[in-house]
């Protein structure tokens, strides 16, 4: 028989990798304990409880990796450990609302408003140490508008506007000092137009062109005094057409120490 500490389906105590139930999946009332991996099997199986007969309130989803409860209109959502994953209101069958999502160790991942079942509005991300990491408009889940990235810092890392879930526009990226690092338009999530990568005292360390994220005609590398150190042409495919050789009796800079974020595309930060 299941004693007070145990759960009364594996006759097991709690322990961190099964976690009892915050709350009665149903109407059960006293002392019954149920691990939440334990209920997530009695579940699959039934949707009534074999004790009190009556509905469970929890039921499973995202192929049974988590849990749902929806009461008078409004709904968490679990991790199948049992950890709160999600809430917010629900309307109609829909999100409706500011929703907020955790991380599985219970700190904030992200929040913001919801309509019909999808994202609208000003949202924020977070790191796990509860730093912002992101902030901007979402328009049917896509980002739009002026979008903000972050250090775990607190200390501005990119910044740019989006259309249609892809950056459109004059975009920044900067060191953690706060000196801007690069600066480039992107169109339709790839930089086309003049690209400018400096060093972190703010002296210009590289510029080229680039056409639909490729690197085309002539791009320069300079020293910390401005001197040219390297100097490369492209052609439209993105393909060396001079030699990649450094000038006569110059080092080129060490590239090891920052690699220009363009080098490889990013989309975000």
């Amino acid at each position: 028989m299941a004693s007070n500490d145990t759960c009364y389906i594996c006759l097991a105590e709690e322990n961190d990798n099964q976690k009892f139930m915050n709350e009665s999946p149903c109407k059960c009332k006293g002392s019954i304990k149920i691990h939440w991996s334990c209920f997530a099997e009695v579940r699959k199986s039934s949707e009534i409880c074999g004790i009190c007969k009556n509905r469970f309130s929890f039921r499973l989803f995202n192929n049974n990796e988590g849990f749902v409860k929806i009461t008078l209109n409004y709904r968490k959502e679990y991790y199948k450990s049992g950890i709160l994953w999600g809430e917010g209101p629900y309307e109609n069958g829909q999100r409706n609302g500011h929703w907020k999502c955790y991380y599985e160790s219970g700190a904030l991942r992200e929040e913001g408003p919801c309509e019909n079942g999808q994202r609208n509005g000003h949202w924020k991300t977070y790191y796990e140490s509860g730093a912002m990491r992101e902030e901007g408009s979402l328009i049917n889940r896509q980002k739009e508008g002026h979008w903000k990235f972050y250090y775990e810092s607190g200390a501005l890392k990119a910044e740019g506007p989006w259309v249609n879930g892809q950056p459109n526009g004059y975009k920044k990226f900067y060191y953690e000092s706060g000196a801007l690092r690069e600066e480039c338009l992107w169109v339709n999530g790839q930089p086309n137009g003049h690209l400018r990568i400096y060093y972190e005292s703010g002296v210009l360390r590289e510029e080229g062109q680039f056409i639909n994220g490729q690197r085309n005609s002539h791009w320069k590398i300079y020293d910390e005094s401005g001197n040219i150190i390297k100097e490369t042409h492209y052609n439209n495919d993105g393909q060396i057409i001079v030699p990649d050789v450094p000038l006569a009796g110059k080092k080129r800079p060490n590239e090891d120490q920052e690699q220009p974020a363009t080098k490889k595309a990013k989309v975000e930060e």
